[in-house]
């Protein structure tokens, strides 16, 4: 039997690709810009998820393929804590699929709109752990462009997520932004100052901008500026000439904040979670103010925690301190937590999509089999060849083969794979590399003759041969000292001392259990055994174990 198995069983991931078919669609929570979200069910686990489809019709006349392929990209280029991360993507003859983590918290507007009142330390913490996905994402050269109320969710703990990359770019060194892209009422002013030609471009900061918009906003429940769609180039600049007034209830850790974030000059604006930290931190965030309870609003739960310090806050003087450890493993007890008896959507959704939508989602695998019987009838396909995964073209528009087909469950289990064969080849070298080939240590102080000769230590149950007259060595023919590696005496006697190490032969003097007074202590020399490791290799995507005997002459 082999040394030293992993009972550990990983998933296989070698059957069809991951489709429509593959998940029970529940209820509508959402829409997009490009689409709508609905929460489902993956049979094979029982995960929930949100799964955002985008007709591909529609997609194609608002021109927005390329969009979505470039967000699929970015979206599996990434995973953080406080992002919605990225699981399945695939599409069929009429939609394309992102299915993504489910936050049942539901989104910042949602909760503004009906009336929860945020205080202080809510805000700052949303900010903070905002800050922790933005530095991130920048490091990766991404930015955002659409920070918003509507794309911060909450998880069930009230923690924020990011979400909603359509609009999202990569910029690399030296690049600026020039398009007139996110939410005019969240845009910073580089970015109408580019549409005016003003500046040559803008970069990371404007999502800083949109960050201190939207928290200016959960606090107080509107905008610090009052820019809409439709407002003119020219007022919005004139708007922005004006500082933001800020109520005089507000702590100072959060007004210090706000101001850092919504400075006109990208050069002088708050643009990294170090500084936030050095700015809340400085003014002991979690006590600076904001009068009232979350909850004031029916969708509260009436819980305030401001100055008391929740599980993993480190607590000095009444004050907390963040650190960005902490942020990232959620050590701070959000202060609003959204209820749990219920979704945190507008219900509307749901009857949008089950009375006003022409061909609701719940109904798409009965018109997909429909469409592949009739694929079938046409061309003599079989029904395994057109399968709901089978990428089609609409007309002369975008190349759907080049989308993106992804699944981090399979991502996920190929990187533990790897994991676990580089611990064993670790385990092996070591094993191999080790001068005591026993791989007991120096601490064990049983007898090694019979396993290390070059280091010959006599034992009361060894039985000594006569020394060689070549090589004036000597062996022993058996020894009833066991080992923690099930070495036998056997093993010895047939694997060692056959000969010494000039090769002579060695005349077989072993002892029966019958022929010493010991004889209880001893084992059976007829079984047989191999002194060896388990080698594990991955062979055509499976690992299989092979037993190598190692022999010490």
């Amino acid at each position: 039997m082999g040394l030293n198995q992993s009972k550990k069983r990983l998933p296989s991931y070698d059957g069809e690709p991951v489709s429509f078919d593959h998940f029970q669609v529940l209820r509508a929570i959402g829409k997009g810009s490009f689409g709508k979200v609905c929460i489902v069910q993956k049979h094979d686990t029982q995960k929930l998820y949100a799964m955002k489809y985008m007709n591909k019709a529609q997609c194609e006349a608002k021109d927005a393929v390329a969009n979505v392929f470039r967000e699929m990209q970015i979206l599996a280029s990434v995973s953080h804590p406080f992002l919605v991360n990225f699981w399945f993507s695939f599409q069929d003859t009429e939609d394309m699929f992102m299915v993504v983590d489910l936050l049942e918290g539901g989104d910042l507007r949602y909760h503004v709109s009906n009336g929860v009142a945020f205080s202080d330390d809510a805000v700052v913490l949303y900010v903070l752990e905002a800050a922790c996905a933005l530095d991130y994402l920048h490091s990766r050269h991404i930015l955002h462009r659409d920070i918003k109320p509507d794309n911060m969710l909450l998880d069930d703990e009230g923690h924020v997520h990011l979400t909603d990359f359509n609009i999202a770019i990569e910029l690399h060194e030296g690049q600026l932004a020039t398009s007139m892209s996110g939410t005019k009422p969240y845009m910073a002013p580089e970015v109408f100052a580019c549409a005016a030609d003003a500046v040559p471009g803008y970069g990371f900061p404007v999502d800083w901008w949109s960050l201190g918009v939207a928290a200016y906003e959960i606090r107080k429940g509107r905008r610090p500026y009052d820019i809409h769609a439709n407002s003119s180039l020219t007022e919005v600049r004139r708007m922005m000439l004006s500082s933001p007034r800020y109520p005089s209830d507000w702590g100072p850790a959060l007004v210090t904040l706000l101001d850092k974030l919504l400075s006109p000059s990208p050069a002088s604006r708050l643009r990294s979670l170090a500084e936030a930290l050095r700015l809340c931190n400085a003014y002991g965030a979690a006590t600076g103010g904001g009068a009232g309870k979350e909850g004031t609003g029916r969708e509260g739960t009436g819980r305030d925690s401001a100055g008391k310090g929740g599980a993993g806050k480190t607590v000095i003087g009444g004050s907390v301190v963040y650190t960005a450890e902490s942020l990232l493993n959620k050590q701070h007890q959000p202060p609003f937590v959204p209820l749990k008896d219920h979704l945190n959507c507008d219900p509307t959704f749901e009857l949008e999509e089950m009375i006003i939508e022409s061909r609701p989602l719940h109904k798409k695998k009965k018109r997909l089999s429909k469409q592949r019987s009739l694929l079938q009838t046409q061309s003599s396909m079989s029904v395994a060849d057109v399968s709901a995964d089978t990428p089609v073209q609409l007309g002369n528009a975008a190349p759907y083969d080049q989308m993106l087909i992804y699944n981090r469950e399979r991502e996920m289990a190929e990187l533990e794979r790897e994991k676990l064969e580089r611990q064993w080849q670790e385990e092996l070298e070591t094993s191999m590399n080790m001068s005591d080939p026993t791989g007991l240590g120096a601490s064990y102080t049983g007898c090694r003759c019979l396993l290390d000769r070059t280091a010959v230590k006599e034992c009361p149950r060894c039985v000594p041969l006569a020394p060689c007259e070549s090589c004036s060595s000597r062996s022993f023919s058996s020894c009833a000292t066991t080992t923690s590696l099930s070495v036998t005496t056997a093993d010895i006697a047939n694997n060692i001392n056959k000969r010494h190490k000039c090769s002579a032969e060695v005349p077989n003097t072993s002892t029966s259990p019958e022929d010493t007074s010991e004889a209880d202590d001893f084992i059976d020399t007829t079984a047989t055994a191999n002194i060896g490791k388990n080698v594990r290799r991955k062979f055509k995507g499976k690992f299989v174990e092979k037993e190598t005997s190692v022999m010490m002459e």
